[in-house]
């Protein structure tokens, strides 16, 4: 089933099954709190429905990655608060070729959830592939600056190093090291720049 003809059906389905128990009840309006949870419970089962049928094109057995592209568009839509969805459809957008596609859904995933570090790291990991670590840099701050695993400072912290900001990096490595005491890189790294040596 193609992407618009599953979200009409999704959406029929959900209608249905939320109007026939309501006729058979008194009518008693919603507070517009009740309205918003019931808008936002359906948005998140159609969400999750969706990524139910993103599943056979994801693995092969459908027709392919615009397909799931088009899932992930249609969730995110419906939820924008979806990290995955804006994470595998940049993902998605990348693999067929659509760069500006692909940037732009971190952009928008972004400014739907700023206050979480993956799409952040993900946009910047993009730039530091291409080895464009002053592009990268602002994200991988910005991951950096949220609650994070290590290895997005870890990352931060390669960025900066790259770029000669050494007495920044290093102190990205030493919070790498108060994050995973012990951690051998970090070690070597702190040692490294505390020395003043390059790589």
């Amino acid at each position: 089933m193609r992407p618009a003809a599953a979200l009409g059906a999704l959406l029929l389905i959900v209608l249905l099954t939320s109007i026939l128990p309501a006729a058979s009840a008194p009518a008693k309006p919603l507070t517009l709190q009740q309205a918003r949870q019931a808008i936002a419970s359906v948005r998140e089962d159609l969400a999750n429905l969706l990524w139910w049928g993103s599943e056979g094109p994801a693995h092969g057995s459908g027709a392919g990655y615009r397909e799931v592209l088009s899932y992930c568009d249609m969730i995110a839509e419906l939820d924008p608060h979806d990290i995955e969805a804006w994470g595998q459809g940049a993902y998605v957008a990348g693999l067929l070729g659509d760069q500006a596609g692909r940037t732009e859904r971190y952009r928008r995933g972004i400014a739907a959830n700023p206050q979480n570090h993956r799409l952040y790291f993900e946009l910047g990991m993009t730039y530091v592939r291409k080895r464009d670590f002053r592009a990268a840099e602002p994200y991988l701050a910005k991951a950096a600056a949220l609650p994070c695993p290590s290895l997005v400072v870890r990352s931060y912290a390669h960025c900066l190093d790259k770029l000669g900001k050494r007495s920044q990096a290093l102190a990205q490595w030493q919070r790498v090291l108060k994050m995973s005491p012990g951690d051998p890189v970090a070690q070597r790294e702190i040692g490294r720049l505390s020395a003043g040596k390059g790589k």
